[in-house]
């Protein structure tokens, strides 16, 4: 069913990780960025040194994307890019299904918010790159097919536009 995705997304990982073994730190380094441990770190200072509405805003986008993925994961139940392929370096360690994208699902949610509560240009600039370079060391790191990090981007985006829509 998913041959002709597989393949498709196969070859775009393989072409991005033919861009050279140097990203391989830069790309974790973002792909932390998207993480629970990086947010669950955040989260806290957030809380109690900047504001704390904006904190719990964020601490429930973060609990509400991370939630609705693990249902998603289990539903959609698809591969990952270094189990379809050998060719594919797994260069993350990565055991749950592959769609969609919990880093990009998480990250469009919670960077979002902050974005959208923030109001600052260059906060705005910051998190797009921040969702941004998430969703391609997905893709570099073996870990994630490009529609996996689109169909992240979208539900994360439901996920923000949901809360934000009612205020």
């Amino acid at each position: 069913m998913f041959e002709h995705w597989y393949s498709w997304g196969t070859a775009v990982v393989l072409s991005i990780q033919h861009w050279g073994d140097w990203l391989a730190a830069p790309m974790q380094f973002f792909s932390f960025l998207g993480t629970e441990d990086f947010f669950l770190l955040i989260l806290p200072l957030l809380y109690w040194a900047v504001d704390a509405r904006l904190g719990l805003r964020i601490g429930a986008a973060l609990l509400t994307a991370s939630a609705l993925n693990a249902a998603l994961k289990l539903a959609f139940h698809t591969a990952r890019p270094f189990w379809y392929s050998e060719s594919v370096k797994a260069l993350a360690l990565e055991s749950s299904f592959g769609a969609p994208s919990g880093h990009a699902q998480v990250s469009i949610a919670v960077w979002g918010m902050a974005a959208h509560d923030v109001q600052r240009r260059w906060f705005r600039w910051l998190a797009f790159v921040a969702v941004l370079g998430i969703g391609l060391s997905r893709l570099y790191l073996g870990v994630h097919f490009p529609h996996d990090v689109l169909l992240g981007w979208l539900f994360g985006g439901l996920t923000l536009w949901a809360p934000v829509s009612y205020t």
